[in-house]
């Protein structure tokens, strides 16, 4: 996983092996909010994103029933 970022630029991609909940949870923070999220990602199982602020959060899990339950766009 360290050496992925190696490969910026390439077609190939490597994500990390997330639990199910977990996955719906960062699809959702990726695609529900476009217009509050500049990026998202994973570390050690935990769920990031930057927003237009540069300000970068971690998802907690008290936060993924909102996540959830927004409507897609």
């Amino acid at each position: 996983m360290r050496e992925k970022k190696n490969l910026k630029g390439e077609k190939l991609y490597i994500n990390e092996d997330l639990t199910r909940l977990n996955q719906e949870v960062f699809r959702s923070v990726r695609l529900k909010r476009k217009d509050l999220i500049q990026s998202t990602w994973t570390n050690e199982g935990s769920i990031k994103y930057r927003d237009y602020h540069d300000h970068v959060h971690t998802l907690h899990f008290s936060n993924f029933k909102y996540w959830l339950e927004l409507p897609w766009p």
